[in-house]
């Protein structure tokens, strides 16, 4: 299974991008910086039934990037 990381993935496009790649079976990994406040990226991950998980990810900081990254590949 192909794997992909949207960023900005909460809302607008990155939001659209997720479902999109989610629905042409890929494994989505979609990123934003406050995940509590992602209501529409949590519906969209009951939906899409595991093939959607949530990374929190602030692309200005070196250190989230990289949890982000070794989560991607524990995933």
């Amino acid at each position: 299974m192909n794997t992909v990381l949207v960023t900005g993935a909460n809302r607008g496009i990155g939001l659209e991008f997720a479902r999109q790649y989610a629905v042409d079976g890929w494994r989505v990994l979609a990123g934003c910086r406050n995940p509590d406040s992602a209501q529409a990226l949590q519906r969209l991950m009951r939906d899409m039934e595991g093939r959607l998980s949530l990374v929190e990810i602030d692309v200005t900081d070196a250190g989230s990037v990289q949890r982000a990254a070794v989560e991607g590949d524990q995933g």
